[in-house]
C-alpha cells in the first residue's frame, strides 16, 4: 500500500481495513460453514485463510485424543463398563484411532469427538472448510501471492511518483 498511495496515513488506513476484513473472513473468527454464499469469495482470496489452514490442519490432523464438546473431560471406560452405570455420564462414544478402539463417556448434554474430528468436521468443516489434503495448495497460493505482490510493488514504484518537482 505504501507504494500506491501518496501518504503514509492513507496507506495505514488501507492496510488496517485490509487486515481486518481478511482476518474476519479467514475461517476462524467466522467459520467457513457460516459465511454467506455471496461473501465466500473473500474467504478464498484471504491470505490469512491459507496460512491458517496450513498451520491448523498440520497441527490437528494427527491429534486423536477424545474430547467432550462444548466443555468437559472425557471419562475413558473399558469394554465391560457402560456410561449408563456412571452417575452424570450420558452417552458412550466409540472412537477408533491408532489401531485400537477408545470408549469414553461425556457428561449429559455433551458430545464426544476426537480433537481432529471436532476441528475439521464440526468447527472448521463443511464444503468450504479446512482440509489437510490442501496443504500443498496452501503453499502454492501463498508463494504465488508473494510473487505477484513483489512484482506489483516493483512496477508501481517505477511508474508512480508522488514527488513534486
Amino acid at each position: 500500500f505504501s507504494v500506491a498511495l501518496p501518504t503514509t496515513g492513507s496507506a495505514q488506513i488501507c492496510a488496517t481495513l485490509y487486515v481486518q476484513v481478511f482476518s474476519l473472513f479467514s475461517g476462524v473468527v467466522v467459520p467457513p460453514n457460516q459465511i454467506p454464499d455471496y461473501l465466500i469469495w473473500i474467504y478464498y482470496i484471504s491470505p490469512q485463510r491459507w496460512v491458517q489452514e496450513g498451520m491448523i490442519t498440520t497441527q490437528f490432523n494427527f491429534i486423536l485424543d477424545p474430547i467432550c464438546v462444548p466443555f468437559g473431560t472425557p471419562y475413558v471406560i473399558n469394554e465391560a463398563e457402560e456410561c449408563s452405570n456412571i452417575p452424570g455420564k450420558a452417552n458412550t462414544t466409540f472412537y477408533a484411532g491408532e489401531g485400537n478402539s477408545i470408549r469414553f463417556c461425556c457428561d449429559a448434554g455433551q458430545q464426544g469427538f476426537s480433537a481432529r474430528d471436532y476441528v475439521f468436521d464440526e468447527f472448521l468443516g463443511g464444503p468450504n472448510g479446512y482440509k489437510y489434503e490442501w496443504r500443498v495448495w496452501d503453499f502454492l497460493y501463498l508463494f504465488g501471492l508473494l510473487l505477484v505482490v513483489r512484482m506489483l510493488g516493483v512496477v508501481l514504484s517505477h511508474n508512480i511518483s508522488y514527488n513534486k518537482r
